[in-house]
């Protein structure tokens, strides 16, 4: 091979890396402007409520697990549990779970948690939810992993 052709295989190379290297980080800022987007509209509203989001995004990937916490001193109450409907904005492919921690949500919030789709996980164990309340919870998200409250079994005196 001439030395002049080298050079034109050479650049040539270097044209296709170069261009697969561009495609490749303008892949993941698209993916990650969609990823943005979703959770823009899903959990805009609700930041001022001081919940605490969790997640594990993958280049690549638009979709993910996310995690929303709602911890005891936070101003979610049965109140605005109307906000939570935003996470319907979030598309099916997404994994949430979603964890109340706070007394102020009671059995009042049920029709509002009832209207969340595609939860994958719900705890309400801290909350002020009774367990009749949990045992519907379970029943309208069939899907869905809905904790318990372990029981407070009474220890048997020893023989």
């Amino acid at each position: 091979m001439s030395k002049h052709a080298a050079i034109i295989v050479s650049c040539a190379c270097g044209l296709v890396i170069v261009g697969a290297v561009t495609v490749y980080f303008a892949a993941m800022q698209y993916v990650e402007r969609l990823r943005d987007h979703d959770e823009d509209r899903a959990f805009r509203p609700i930041m001022s409520l001081g919940v605490t989001v969790y997640s594990n995004p993958v280049a690549f990937h638009r979709f993910c697990i996310y995690c929303l916490e709602f911890p005891p001193w936070c101003k979610l109450s049965d109140a605005n549990t109307s906000e939570l409907t935003s996470l319907n904005t979030l598309p099916e492919e997404y994994e949430l779970d979603l964890v109340i921690r706070t007394p102020q949500v009671t059995d009042c919030s049920l029709p509002q948690l009832e209207a969340i789709r595609h939860l994958d996980l719900l705890d309400v164990t801290e909350s002020g939810i009774s367990d009749e309340g949990i045992a519907r919870l379970k029943k309208s998200h069939p899907r869905a992993t809905v904790c318990e409250r372990e029981s407070k079994a009474v220890n048997s005196p020893k023989p």
